[in-house]
């Protein structure tokens, strides 16, 4: 028997610092959100969380914005700030598994993917004026180069440019 407690504690939990707002019937603040896991999150605030506190977290990874409601389930305070704590209310699964990749990628337990060059050298030559699909990093971010400066940039360029582009990712 699994509670909805015990299939959170499965989810990869990421470290992180992470400047947003948090959003309650109290008004809008400033917040860093300092522990993230595609279920649930842990902030600090200037203020306490009102009672039974549902509130909206508005924050960015990798530029794609998240506007996320968390159950406040836990608080304490830290000398002049508030941590809070809960799950994740009502998440559509598509941010979900945005949320879960970038988590992946910040553990360092995600890999980057990179298309063949036949695959992409085809693309290339079919489209020199478009950008082509080269891979994607560990957070799922693509990575697109224009068609001709693939043909310029050779298989050898191309693998640097693109594994370059994975370890610059930092969430």
């Amino acid at each position: 028997m699994s509670s909805e407690s015990d299939e959170r504690r499965h989810d990869v939990r990421a470290p992180v610092s992470i400047m947003g707002t948090v959003e309650s019937e109290d008004g809008e603040q400033p917040m860093v959100l300092l522990n993230l896991s595609a279920s649930g999150a842990m902030i600090q605030a200037h203020q306490e969380p009102p009672p039974s506190a549902t509130c909206t977290l508005r924050f960015s990874i990798h530029k794609q914005p998240y506007e996320l409601r968390l159950q406040v389930v836990h608080w304490l305070r830290q000398g002049d700030s508030f941590g809070w704590r809960g799950p994740f209310v009502s998440v559509p699964p598509g941010q979900a598994q945005a949320i879960e990749r970038a988590v992946r990628a910040a553990m360092g337990l995600s890999d980057s993917s990179i298309r063949a060059w036949r695959e992409v050298i085809a693309d290339a030559e079919h489209q020199p004026d478009s950008k082509v699909l080269v891979g994607s990093t560990p957070a799922g971010q693509d990575i697109r180069v224009l068609g001709k400066d693939l043909l310029e940039m050779g298989v050898d360029g191309v693998e640097l440019y693109a594994r370059l582009m994975c370890e610059l990712e930092t969430i």
